[in-house]
């Protein structure tokens, strides 16, 4: 069926991503009702796309019809209530008098007996022009009896007891009925509505027939009467529809017009009414096949629609959003996809082919011929993206069509529809299996896993998890029971477990800030890759800062992850300061600072004392090694300070003793000063722009000289005099 292969891709979609999926294999024909005999000799077969008129029908109905075929599509009944031919449109034996009405809009409905293969159920209804009193009847068939041509074994038997109809307050039956597939997959519930109240009866339909005293009665929603009116009748024709899952009713009525509900298939309940309205001749309703939206149709006077039309000849059809939150909502949601003069839209209903068809009178006037159909193309769309075709499908001449055939809702998909898992498992690793499928995590849900290793649960969620400890493939089978939703159902596979793959990064590793360590996933096989947290894929990486890093190997689909982290150890913290201002005539004591017990120090000397003396201005630089081995340094510029009394030399001794060698600017910041010397006659020998303590009288004889010391800076001179003594 076209809407069973649209929810199976629609779930390959949803699970492409895994890497293995089982999926069922489960016939999902409804070859059964892929005909329809309907209206005045007018008839269609499906296929899954497409809709092909026949012109072999015998039948003549106003509204009321009924079809089924055997599992290959091959016509078996066809009636209109009060007759009922076989295949080869011959009547049947005793197949004339039904006691149906074939102008009571769902008058009909063949049921197949769900275990005795062959015969059938043909239940019947009144009309409201007829104004038959019958009620709900059944006649038994045998398809196969009086050599095929198939024989009615018995006939106009009532369905429901008079004294259940007593204590209801009511016999008389609307003219809808709707098949409703049971839960269990097999037998089916038959859902009527008695007039002048809101009583829907469900009758289930079984291998043993159906029992009368065990009828399921729902009193819900809206009572369908003119309560003291004469023509209390008027709200009797409508139709019932159910959705694809058979969970939601939908009823339309004359009068009243539409209401859904919810319907339970394991025990034939409606509840949960929601009240559409639009009523005023409304007759026609159907489900999408997603059952997300739901169709109406009304047909009237146009004047009382407020459109200019003649009497009789407008028609609407309206799409409800049955996806929203609240009733309200729903109730408001209703939007116009078509709107019409001159015609009238009656029954509708939803066929195999996953399109909406719908049955139209010309001008409301049964005496005219009515040649077309109109088709709802895309039903699961909002809006006008539905595609409302008008004479979508031309008939052979048929003067009168109203309604279609009572056919059931769709198979029931398998509840189990896939299960997903890693394509390639490891050992020592979970495997995750999740089912996938339709209510899955339903009340009373039970799930037994066997993982094929000798290993068993039982869950009630859809998903499993499993570690295997060795390598191998192993069958998996799970099974899920739940009476409610029918017979159990399971599902079979197989997992391949291989081995992980070796990693070991090695411990944490703990070193001094900006050390570099080099992390690495040791020797690769063939067909091993690698990936870091930072997505480089060599072997190797280099790690400089700290933090937590990890590496994750492949082989054959099966991958493993190791972390390490890579710690900073503290480096030392140093701040090298003097114990006191430098003068030229003292010495001050520097350090750096209190350092853990067990540190090594080294000044610029090689001395390896906490704490150093230092006697001149000048550049000092101590490193520190921490007792975890971290090393830092630090140094200082060590200067005179300017509030200490200067003291300048008046004789240096440049004999090469290394004493007193050059004129030594002490108390003075050397290099801040200019210097200019001159001879005993006043002649320039020496100048520099920037001292640096070297003058040595290099060339000049001993004697007397004289100096002269400027700060470009600050504009401050110096002037004196200085003996040369060798």
């Amino acid at each position: 069926m076209l809407i069973s292969l649209i929810n199976r891709l629609r779930l390959l979609l949803f699970i492409g991503g895994m890497g293995a999926v089982l999926l069922p294999q489960r016939a999902q024909a409804q070859a059964e009702w892929s005909r329809w005999y309907f209206g005045h000799q007018a008839a269609l077969r499906f296929t899954p796309d497409s809709a092909i008129v026949l012109q072999d029908s015998r039948m003549v109905s106003e509204a009321a019809s009924a079809t089924i075929c055997d599992s290959t599509g091959r016509l078996l009944l066809y009636s209109n209530g009060r007759r009922v031919w076989n295949g080869r449109h011959q009547l049947l034996v005793n197949g004339e008098r039904l006691g149906g009405d074939s102008t009571s809009s769902q008058g009909c409905a063949l049921v197949p007996n769900p275990r005795r293969r062959g015969y059938y159920f043909l239940f019947t209804l009144d009309g409201w022009f007829t104004q038959q009193r019958r009620g709900l009847r059944v006649a038994e068939i045998n398809v196969n009896a009086a050599n095929g041509q198939g024989s009615v074994l018995s006939l106009n038997q009532p369905v429901v007891p008079d004294t259940l109809l007593q204590r209801l307050g009511n016999r008389d039956f609307m003219e809808m009925q709707a098949l409703v597939r049971h839960a269990n997959g097999h037998d089916y519930w038959l859902v009527t509505h008695l007039l002048d109240t809101n009583v829907f009866l469900s009758v289930l339909v079984t291998g043993n027939g159906f029992s009368r005293s065990s009828i399921v009665v729902s009193s819900v929603g809206l009572v369908h009467h003119l309560a003291g009116n004469a023509n209390s009748r008027a709200d009797m024709p409508g139709a019932l529809a159910v959705s694809a899952n058979g969970r939601r009713l939908a009823l339309t009525s004359q009068i009243l017009g539409a209401e859904v509900f919810d319907f339970n298939p394991g025990n034939g309940r409606v509840t949960n009414p929601i009240r559409l309205g639009y009523g005023i001749y409304s007759e026609g309703i159907a489900f999408s096949p997603d059952g997300s939206l739901l169709y109406q149709s009304r047909r009237g006077p146009g004047s009382g629609f407020g459109h200019p039309c003649s009497l009789n000849a407008i028609c609407e059809v309206r799409q409800f959003d049955l996806r929203l939150s609240t009733p309200a909502a729903v109730a408001a949601s209703g939007i116009l996809v078509y709107i019409g003069c001159g015609r009238q839209v009656v029954g509708m209903q939803r066929a195999i082919d996953g399109r909406i068809y719908l049955a139209s009178m010309p001008g409301g006037d049964s005496s005219q011929p009515n040649y077309n159909l109109d088709v709802i193309a895309q039903p699961n769309v909002r809006g006008s993206g539905c595609q409302y075709r008008t004479a979508a499908v031309a008939l052979v001449p048929s003067r009168y069509i109203r309604h279609f055939p009572v056919v059931p809702n769709e198979p029931p998909q398998p509840r189990l529809q896939a299960l997903g898992f890693s394509a390639v498992s490891c050992a020592g690793q979970p495997v995750v299996f999740t089912l996938m499928g339709n209510t899955l995590g339903a009340s009373g849900d039970t799930l037994d896993w066997n993982f094929g290793d000798g290993a068993t649960l039982r869950t009630t969620l859809p998903q499993a998890s499993h570690l295997y400890a060795q390598t191998g493939t192993y069958a998996v089978t799970v099974r899920l029971r739940n009476r409610s939703f029918g017979p159990d159902e399971q599902l079979r596979g197989s997992v391949s477990v291989v081995p992980r793959p070796a990693l070991n990064l090695g411990p944490d590793v703990t070193v001094c800030p900006g050390t570099a360590v080099l992390l690495s996933v040791g020797t690769l096989g063939l067909g091993t890759t690698v990936r870091w947290n930072d997505g480089s894929t060599a072997a190797t990486r280099p790690a400089v800062a700290p933090g937590l890093f990890w590496a994750e190997v492949t082989t054959a689909g099966c991958s493993v992850r190791d972390t390490i982290v890579l710690n900073a150890l503290p480096a030392p913290v140093l701040r090298l300061t003097a114990s006191q201002p430098l003068c030229a005539t003292g010495q001050v004591e520097l350090s750096a600072g209190p350092q853990p017990a067990g540190s090594r120090y080294r000044w610029q000397d090689g001395s390896t004392e906490a704490r150093f003396v230092a006697r001149t201005a000048g550049s000092y630089a101590l490193t520190v090694v921490s007792p975890g081995g971290c090393e830092a340094r630090a140094s200082l510029e060590l200067g005179y300070d300017p509030s200490c009394p200067l003291v300048l030399p008046n004789i240096i001794t440049p004999n090469g003793d290394a004493l007193n060698q050059t004129f030594v600017l002490r108390g003075l910041q050397a290099p801040d000063w200019s210097i200019r010397i001159y001879n005993r006659w006043g002649r320039e020998i020496y100048t520099k722009t920037q001292y640096d303590n070297a003058w040595a009288a290099q060339g000049q004889p001993d004697g007397q000289y004289y100096y002269l010391l400027t700060n470009a800076a600050t504009g401050q001179q110096y002037k004196g005099w200085v003996e040369v003594a060798r």
